[in-house]
């Protein structure tokens, strides 16, 4: 017998996928089985009886936008932001299935103009941005544990 079921990963967990499947030392109803609180090679240490457990990381973005020249800025002045992501989850964003951040620039186009030359710093060269006023976006690979700073200008 095979058993099939999916689900889908919603934003907001622990940046970790853990299942076990087991059989119950007595009849149960669901929701109502204790789960044994380990598996080792398919047994259950405590009561013999099989079990499984399969545990995969997520990856997750940590945002952080500052803007150093904004403060005092003045009419012809060049403010540039700066926007650090940081993959913080425990597996990677890959090319396949990429990591993506938008920038809305609503509240800032009212009062400055788009430069233009959104760039990834720190020599990195993976990733591209895509401009739809009022919106930037950046979209890439970022491994686990890694950054990438974005200024904007």
């Amino acid at each position: 017998m095979t058993i099939s079921y999916t689900l889908e990963i919603v934003a907001g967990g622990d940046s970790s996928l853990s299942n076990v499947v087991f059989e119950p030392a007595e009849p149960c109803a669901a929701g109502e089985c204790p789960e044994p609180p380990e598996c080792v090679d398919g047994v259950d240490p405590a009561t013999g009886l099989p079990c499984d457990r399969l545990t995969a990381g997520v990856p997750a973005l940590s945002i952080d936008k500052s803007s150093p020249d904004l403060a005092g800025a003045r009419i012809g002045d060049t403010v540039t932001y700066r926007i650090e992501v940081a993959n913080t989850g425990a597996s990677d964003y890959t090319v396949a299935d990429p990591a993506t951040v938008v920038d809305d620039l609503t509240d800032v186009l009212d009062d400055a103009a788009y430069g233009g030359d959104a760039a990834i710093a720190e020599g990195r060269t993976d990733g591209s941005f895509a401009y739809a006023e009022p919106r930037l976006v950046w979209t890439g690979p970022l491994a686990s544990g890694s950054r990438s700073r974005s200024p904007t200008r």
